[in-house]
């Protein structure tokens, strides 16, 4: 479809341009909304049994997106049996938030290479990366500050370096730590904004993440966990509490994990939808099932904000060509746009081009090649990636997610950025000179 559009937007008038193009963005803001995680759950459990009891339940229940745990007890770069399931949920057709805690501290560089090295050990098995969970409670003691500079922003540089999409921890109900962390700079180094949305009324749920939702400045909200308080002792009101919960929950976070898959002795787990021998909790589970069916995607759900213009038109050479329109298909040139806001920043990149990193606001871009009309594919190779061929326009060199543009977070050094157009999907049919250039950044 979005291909298809793309291709009839290039035969039109660059006025009618203008026109589709807000139509096409309008039309991509509600499918996210509709593709949109919020029904999701915690599934917290790593054994071989568990995980196909898990999986029974998941599809039962209509879920689609998972929250896992990736517990860090050691900064070498070696896998823990939890990659093994990390792998089989996403091979099993489950969207995946990862939460990676570590339980000890590092130097920002060992956090940044061990960010970086499981983006590629993991790559393409996780969908969100949170990093770390409840900096207000666990090893940072309250820290906030030292949350934000010392774990995340390593660990989102590591990350971002793959064009993974980053959590910020959530933390564990109160929306000043939340503030705390945004004016420690938290908002530089995320995707998505996390909160667990704890709360003993519906009233207080409200106030706390509506104040939430004002500090995110308009980044998508994930809970990576979330539940009734206050009701523990009696089974019935507690389920009546999660009940009167959800459409908050649902109406105003992206993606909001239920705590938990499998009953366990945490204070929110003895709400877990299975046993742990695999049955179903009671009516825990019956009213986890329930909320899938109040879920219909309408469109509630905040989308994610890192949008690039859907419809880029052709970009001129630094010589003035317009790539042909018949014939070879050819590469035009290049473009950086801020992933943020979709603002070009350098219309037409050479290897002449020094971008400095101080005048970039967010550090995090996206590269688009302009192509002659009849191109049909463009197969990219960039320094530090593997080779990947895109279909449809715009021909962006990180892609997307769920049709969200995947932006790059940009550091310092020199990127040998190439680009070849093809007649044909896939890098098929006829192909055009290759363009290359090495991209400066200081």
């Amino acid at each position: 479809m979005r291909k298809w559009i793309s291709k009839l937007v290039r035969s039109v008038s660059p006025a009618a341009v203008e026109v589709s193009a807000a139509s096409i963005e309008n039309l991509e803001e509600r499918r996210l909304c509709s593709g949109a995680y919020a029904y999701g759950i915690n599934a917290n459990s790593s054994s071989s049994t568990q995980f196909d009891q898990v999986v029974s339940m998941l599809r039962s229940t209509g879920t689609k997106s998972v929250r896992l745990w990736l517990g860090i007890n050691s900064w070498s770069h070696s896998e823990t049996g939890m990659f093994k399931y990390i792998r089989r949920y996403k091979a099993a057709g489950f969207d995946v938030t990862l939460s990676a805690v570590p339980s000890m501290k590092g130097s920002a560089s060992t956090i940044e290479s061990y960010f970086d090295w499981a983006a590629g050990a993991l790559g393409g098995s996780v969908d969100r990366w949170a990093v770390g969970n409840e900096p207000d409670r666990t090893q940072w003691s309250g820290n906030l500050d030292g949350y934000v500079n010392d774990l995340l922003k390593p660990a989102s540089e590591g990350l971002h370096s793959h064009g993974e999409k980053v959590v910020s921890a959530g933390v564990s109900w109160n929306p000043d730590d939340e503030a705390t962390m945004v004016r420690a700079g938290m908002l530089n180094y995320v995707d998505f904004v996390g909160y667990h949305p704890y709360a003993k009324t519906i009233s207080q749920l409200a106030t706390n993440v509506a104040e939430v939702k004002a500090l995110a400045g308009g980044k998508p909200l994930v809970a990576t966990e979330w539940n009734a308080r206050g009701h523990e002792g009696n089974a019935s009101d507690w389920n009546d509490a999660i009940k009167a919960s959800w459409p908050t929950i649902r109406d105003n976070f992206y993606a909001a994990y239920y705590y938990a898959a499998v009953k366990s002795n945490t204070m929110a787990g003895a709400a877990g939808v299975l046993t742990s021998g695999g049955g179903q909790n009671g009516e825990f589970y019956s009213t986890y099932r329930s909320l899938g069916g109040n879920f219909s995607g309408s469109g509630t759900v905040t989308p994610p904000v890192v949008t690039p213009p859907v419809v880029t038109p052709p970009v001129t050479t630094p010589t003035g060509n317009v790539p042909s329109s018949t014939g070879k298909p050819s590469v035009g040139g290049f473009k950086i746009v801020d992933a943020i806001t979709g603002a070009t920043l350098y219309s037409n990149v050479t290897s002449a081009t020094t971008i400095k990193l101080s005048s970039l606001a967010h550090r995090q871009i996206q590269i688009l090649a302009s192509t002659s009309s009849n191109a049909q594919s463009v197969k990219f190779t960039f320094t530090g990636r593997a080779t990947r061929t895109e279909n449809s326009a715009p021909y962006t060199v990180f892609g997307n997610s769920q049709n969200v543009e995947t932006p790059w977070y940009t550091t310092a050094g020199s990127y040998t950025l190439s680009a070849t157009a093809y007649t044909a999907d896939n890098a098929l049919g006829t192909a055009s000179t290759t363009l290359t250039l090495i991209l400066k950044f200081v």
